[in-house]
């Protein structure tokens, strides 16, 4: 009692230290008095549980056995007797019903320091107490208590390091004397048949197997093991099989015996059991299996045969009807499926009849999978491609044993064709290419003549630039097989080379070999990424730049090289995506012709998906399968990194950078592209204001917009391009008015590739007005006004807006100015000022900009597509009529930010400069203040003040955001 608190401390090596101190007291105890204190701290741990007095009684119980360093004490034997006593426990459990737990909990505890922190010799003394217990309570039949102790057994068997203190003996008879005991099949007497106690030892006798010192053969002795039928055997067999590859095969003919007596009960346990003893749960490829097959006389061959056909009358019946969705099938009916299947390729003398079974049912599904419609029967097309594609690895399997067979080739790549987006038909038929010895003895060489090639590489090319590298490493495995087969191809040994002229001739000789660029890219994918490889890869990678440079390869190949190419930048490792841009740079000027259509396509759909396609769907994969449900899941599973879609748009884009003169002469197509990208839906434009707004915001479109500026501004011949004055417009209306610098140092170069006379003159002092570093000096140094004449009269009219239009973001957004509020607001006056030598009318813009960015982008696309005249007009009676423009998604820091900006503006400006624009500031200014009012008065009646009125006697209605915005809606007017 007098020590409990400090034995009891929340801080660790606090209860550490005292229990060491309480422990010196009890081993010089005598046995009554250290028995006494024994019971004492385990009733103290009983009697109220938790955490901290676990963790203090087992310090305390370890120290007393502890002795000098790693040895124990010589009264260590005495306390662990008194821990396993039946009476204690028996005591624990009349006193404190909810403390049994714990005190196992605690010896728990306190074997695990002995395994870890005393020499493993000492651990002898452990193991004596056990058996000792153990043989006790067998004798009295004391099965609770026996159930416990077997599982300290267990656990200390499962932490000790070394497993030598063993006796031999001991344990071959205590396992023979559990299992002719406790473990006879048919046994319903007592608490024999819990499934608890049942469980208990026959993780010990898993825990036995893994003791390298008995080497006696088991499989005989744990015979009686495999006739039991219920769940604990299924559990053991599951166990069992996650054993190493010695202990598999020993007991390999007993656990396929079992799964006959367990298979009416549990048949999706008797698949997960068959795949993993084949190797086959986690992967579609073939393995030894080391003799392991099914008899046609087991019931698990005949279940899997029966399954198998009832399938295939279901799914020939979907066929035949057209109704799809009639029957339903469960994940669970799928995966039994899959399970059988993959199953029946383990058959030992397979009959002829289970080839075309098998044959049947792939050909069925194939035909199912025709229809147009996302799901078949409550399952998505894909599952029912991956049961296709285990149906197929199946037989393949089927056919390496049975030589005679004719070959498949034909239908192994029909298949493929048809299918060549998924990853476990593309698997079969790779493995089944890989298994040939050549097709030229097959008689198969028509697959293989130009046109057909041709046609296949069609096919097969779209996979190659799937952001599924798995997809992409099948797909190159399966079109080598094809390269390897082009005549036209030089050999592995052979270096490719052109037209050459005899040295006794005049004459070209026209031998011709070209590049095999297949087996190269499938060396790039299939190299797994990482720093220490990524300079191999790049190699590889230059190797295909430098054959499209010496044209060593073939046309037919130069589609798929371009999938290829993309393929690679799908590789999330930025290393690998210079030397993949340089060879696709080459690829498009080499081959323009044939390329240039496609790639233009690649740059459309990656810039639109990149923008809208967030978080698609994937199968996750289980980490640990359990059932036959995970392992198919696992099967099932697409879960894979790739490079952002926007990302990938952006490596395009520097690519076609690489190539100016290329995009030059394209520009009809590159520039629909780019206004396609800035929201232009139509061909004729009538606005630079008619665009999608919504579609042009986030960071990822400010991130392709900026490659897009960096390539307008490689062609430098602006005015050659189509549509080029729109070019202008846009750039100058639109982009200048962004407000991050870059975009708008970018969007200045890109202007002043039109080398026009008016902006050449002054381009150095627009570049300093957009430069963070440079803008004080040059707000101070250059004068704008009428009398300075440094902008002459003639082209005053086009260089104005342009400064206007790159100083109203750097007045909106203070945060542009500096990284301090002081530093941001001294700046800003600082532009105020300088734009004080502009006169009114100039100002127009200015004003038109501040009061644009208030209007949401809906309506600003419904006022400004078509518009004509003057824009300030327009926006002043808007402003004046319209109850909901600046008042949407307004808030409190923007429309406080707001009010700042007019107070120094009002502060700035006199009334010469601000008189035709002040109406439009006002009435914003009011209505600002009306809506502060309107809330305050609201919070002042709720008890909540974030909580806002809404009584239909009010004349509007108002929503507040706590602390984030305010509500702008206006009051009609009565």
């Amino acid at each position: 009692r007098i020590t409990s608190p400090l034995r009891f401390f929340p801080k660790d090596y606090v209860r550490e230290f005292m229990a060491e101190s309480v422990s010196f007291l009890l081993r010089n105890a005598r046995n009554d008095q250290l028995t006494e204190g024994l019971r004492k701290a385990l009733f103290e741990a009983a009697k109220k549980s938790s955490p901290i007095r676990i963790d203090g009684v087992t310090a305390l119980l370890w120290h007393v056995m502890r002795g000098t360093y790693t040895k124990l004490h010589s009264r260590a034997g005495n306390v662990m007797e008194f821990l396993l006593s039946k009476s204690i426990c028996t005591t624990i459990d009349n006193k404190f019903p909810d403390g049994s737990s714990t005190t196992r909990e605690v010896i728990t505890g306190v074997i695990h320091r002995l395994c870890n922190e005393v020499d493993q010799k000492e651990l002898a003394l452990i193991y004596t107490c056990l058996f000792k217990e153990i043989k006790s309570c067998i004798k009295d039949d004391c099965l609770g208590h026996l159930k416990h102790m077997i599982d300290f057994l267990t656990f200390a068997l499962e932490n000790s390091k070394q497993s030598d203190m063993l006796d031999k003996a001991d344990v071959l008879e205590l396992v023979k004397l559990l299992i002719h005991k406790y473990v006879r099949p048919g046994i319903r007497t007592g608490e024999a048949s819990s499934s608890e106690f049942l469980g208990s030892i026959l993780d010990f006798l898993l825990c036995v197997l893994d003791v390298p010192v008995i080497s006696c053969n088991l499989s005989i002795i744990y015979a009686p093991v495999f006739e039991l039928t219920n769940l604990s055997a299924v559990a053991f067999m599951k166990k069992l099989c996650m054993k190493g590859p010695q202990i598999i095969k020993a007991f390999e003919s007993q656990i396929l015996s079992a799964m006959d007596n367990i298979l009416e009960t549990s048949p999706e346990e008797v698949l997960f059991i068959l795949l993993h003893l084949f190797k086959k749960a986690t992967d579609g490829v073939t393995h030894d299996i080391d003799g392991s097959h099914l008899d046609r006389e087991k019931k698990v061959y005949k279940f899997c045969d029966s399954n198998v056909r009832l399938w295939i009358e279901f799914v020939d019946d979907i066929v035949k009807t057209g109704n799809h969705s009639s029957n339903l099938v469960s994940a669970k009916e799928a995966a039994i499926l899959w399970g059988s299947v993959r199953c029946y390729s383990n058959v030992k003398d397979a009959p002829q009849d289970s080839l075309a079974m098998l044959n049947k049912f792939i050909r069925s599904l194939d035909l199912l999978l025709e229809v147009e419609e996302d799901s078949i029967s409550g399952l998505p097309k894909n599952t029912w491609r991956s049961l296709l594609g285990a149906a197929l690895l199946s037989y393949h399997e089927l056919l390496l044993v049975n030589v005679g067979k004719k070959s498949e080739l034909s239908f192994f790549l029909s298949l493929a064709k048809r299918h060549s987006t998924c990853p476990q038909v593309l698997s079969a038929v790779a493995e089944y290419l890989d298994s040939l010895h050549g097709a030229t003895s097959l008689g198969m060489m028509e697959e293989f003549d130009p046109q057909n090639l041709l046609n296949s590489f069609c096919i097969f090319g779209a996979s190659l630039s799937s952001p599924n590298k798995n997809v992409r490493v099948l797909t190159l495995r399966i079109l080598s097989y094809y390269a390897k087969m082009d005549q036209r191809l030089g050999s592995d040994d052979e270096r490719p080379h052109k037209r050459r002229k005899a040295e006794d001739s005049a004459e070209e000789t026209l031998e011709l070999k070209y590049t095999n660029v297949v087996d190269t890219l499938l060396v790039v994918e299939s190299t797994p990424v990482s720093v220490s490889t990524s300079r191999k890869i790049a190699i590889f990678v230059s190797r295909i730049q430098m054959s499209l440079s010496s044209n060593t390869v073939h046309d037919d190949y130069i589609p798929l090289l371009l999938h290829g190419i993309i393929g690679i930048l799908y590789n999330r490792f930025s290393d690998l995506w210079p030397p993949a841009l340089d060879c696709l740079a080459v690829l498009v000027s080499k081959h323009k012709d044939l390329v240039w259509s496609q790639f233009i396509q690649f740059i459309a759909v990656y810039q639109s998906k990149g923008l809208t396609v967030r978080n698609q769907e994937k199968l996750l994969a289980v980490s640990h399968p359990e059932s036959i449900i995970d392992c198919f899941s696992l099967y099932l599973a697409t879960d894979f990194d790739y490079t952002p879609l926007e990302t990938i748009a952006t490596l395009l884009l520097q690519a076609l950078q690489k190539i100016p003169d290329v995009a030059e002469s394209c520009s009809r197509h590159v520039v629909t592209l780019f206004l396609n990208f800035m929201g232009y839906t139509d061909g004729s434009i009538t606005s630079v204001d008619s665009y999608m707004s919504d579609k042009c915001k986030g960071k990822q479109w400010k991130m392709i917009l900026k490659e897009w500026l960096n390539l307008l501004r490689a062609m430098r011949n602006a005015r050659s391009l189509s549509q080029s004055k729109i070019i202008q417009e846009i750039l100058t209306e639109r982009v200048l008015d962004e407000s991050d610098p870059d975009i708008q140092a970018k969007a200045l170069d890109c202007i002043l590739n039109c080398k026009d006379e008016f902006l050449i003159p002054y381009s150095q002092n627009l570049k300093n007005l957009i430069g963070l570093k440079t803008l004080r000096e040059e707000l101070t140094t250059w004068a704008v006004s009428h009398d300075s004449l440094s902008i002459q009269k003639c082209h005053r009219s086009h260089v104005v807006p342009l400064v206007i239009h790159v100083l109203t973001p750097k007045v909106r957004k203070l945060k542009l100015l500096g990284s301090r509020k002081h530093t941001g607001v001294s700046h800003r006056k600082a532009i105020l000022r300088f734009l004080l030598q502009f006169d009114a009318k100039e100002l127009q813009l200015f004003f038109s900009l501040l009061l644009k960015s208030l209007i949401p982008g809906s309506l600003q696309l419904e006022m400004f597509s078509c518009q004509s005249g003057d824009l300030l007009e327009s926006i002043s009676d808007a402003v004046g009529t319209s109850s909901i423009i600046c008042l949407e998604s307004l808030t409190w820091k923007r429309a406080n930010g707001f009010l700042h900006l007019v107070e120094e503006i009002f502060g700035t400006f006199g009334m010469t400069h601000i008189g035709p624009y002040l109406n439009a500031l006002l009435i914003i200014v009011v209505r600002l203040l009306e809506s502060c009012m309107r809330n305050l008065g609201n919070s002042s009646d709720e008890k909540d003040p974030c909580k806002q009125s809404n009584h239909p006697d009010n004349g509007c209605s108002n929503d507040q955001e706590a602390d984030n915005s305010i509500d702008l809606n206006e009051c009609p007017n009565e």
